[in-house]
């Protein structure tokens, strides 16, 4: 009895090791990028339509409480930020790091990476210009990295069920 209490522990951290390693393996994985496409584009266009829309909406951050009357100008201009962060994870980084966004190398590790690159610009962008005119009140650097961390969790799940889910086809 007292030796399955003991082991129980080393059991369960090597169930975890096991775990961890089959992830990395499978993060390995080649799988398609969508950089410099078409389909970026329009990934771009409808994260806009949800900043747009999620401001309108739901006003957080702050926009309840901003009362001039460019407000709706701003919310637009703040879509058109996020839509650029898009922009630049898609197509500025690809262009310039043209090594690292190799369509035919491209793996589940590196979409991953991309979604995070993605988070963090349409948070940076959004963010700065919210803060800037006034319309958002975001504690930054506090702020965007706990959209990045929450953009990293989604970004995993995504790029799996995306490669599961061309596996299939």
């Amino acid at each position: 009895m007292l030796k399955i209490i003991i082991s129980f522990p080393l059991q369960v951290f090597q169930n975890i090791s096991r775990s961890i390693a089959r992830v990395i393996k499978a993060s390995k994985s080649p799988t398609s990028s969508r950089v410099l496409s078409f389909r970026a584009l329009i990934s771009a266009i409808i994260t806009g339509l949800l900043v747009y829309a999620l401001y309108v909406v739901a006003e957080p951050f702050g926009i309840q409480e901003y009362s001039s009357t460019n407000k709706n100008l701003l919310i637009s201009i703040s879509a058109l930020a996020g839509f650029v962060g898009i922009l630049i994870s898609d197509f500025g980084l690809p262009l310039i790091f043209r090594k690292y966004f190799n369509r035919e190398q491209w793996t589940i590790s590196k979409d991953i990476s991309l979604y995070v690159m993605r988070f963090f610009f349409i948070g940076l962008m959004v963010m700065v210009f919210g803060n800037q005119t006034g319309l958002t009140n975001f504690n930054l650097p506090l702020f965007l990295l706990q959209f990045t961390a929450a953009g990293s969790g989604l970004a995993i799940f995504v790029s799996f069920f995306k490669e599961s889910v061309q596996k299939e086809i």
